[in-house]
């Protein structure tokens, strides 16, 4: 900062408190300045991170969310088959007692 008790070589002591003024004013201009601009990033972030949410929102959990169904639609689907191909697997099979013999009453017949 400039020292108003300082005298200017050429003018009188009003310059000196004029110059000084113009300092002030000149800093707090800056001030001024790089808080405005602080203050546009962060609003310029906002709405980014605006835009992405709303992304997120309308964009991605929906697809993601149906792909989740197809996929469990699949596995449902996968897991009804294979009850299906192990109930047709206990069926085909001859019904056996624990002793080892057939309890159809035709081993014999062999």
């Amino acid at each position: 900062m400039h020292d108003p008790t300082r005298r200017c070589a050429r003018g009188s002591s009003a310059l000196v408190y004029a110059v000084a003024a113009h300092e002030a004013a000149l800093a707090a201009g800056a001030r001024c300045a790089a808080a405005e601009r602080a203050v546009h990033l962060v609003q310029a972030e906002l709405v980014a991170t605006r835009t992405r949410q709303r992304a997120v929102e309308h964009r991605w959990i929906p697809r993601l969310e149906r792909e989740l169904a197809t996929i469990r639609r699949r596995l449902d689907e996968q897991e009804l088959e294979e009850a299906l191909r192990l109930r047709w697997a206990a069926d085909s099979r001859p019904d056996v007692r624990g002793d080892g013999t057939s309890t159809t009453g035709q081993e014999g017949l062999r």
